[in-house]
């Protein structure tokens, strides 16, 4: 992956964890027992949301810092 790339899905990562934080600080529980999505519970979805994003972010973030190989001569 290039390093523009990782940059790119860093930044993905920190955006959907931004808002996933929010949603679940915002989230009452009031809102919590209304609300479903597919049958799980909001809280859970904005969860998983959150750990995808660090997920993502930790990728870009070893796309941009990894070693690599030197090229030879072209």
């Amino acid at each position: 992956m290039k390093p523009e790339i990782g940059q790119i899905v860093r930044r993905v990562g920190l955006l959907m964890e931004m808002i996933c934080l929010l949603g679940l600080v915002s989230l009452s529980p009031e809102k919590q027992a209304q609300l479903t999505f597919a049958g799980i519970g909001p809280q859970q979805v904005l969860t998983w949301g959150l750990v995808t994003g660090f997920v993502l972010w930790f990728t870009g973030t070893a796309a941009i810092y990894w070693k690599r190989k030197p090229r030879g001569p072209e």
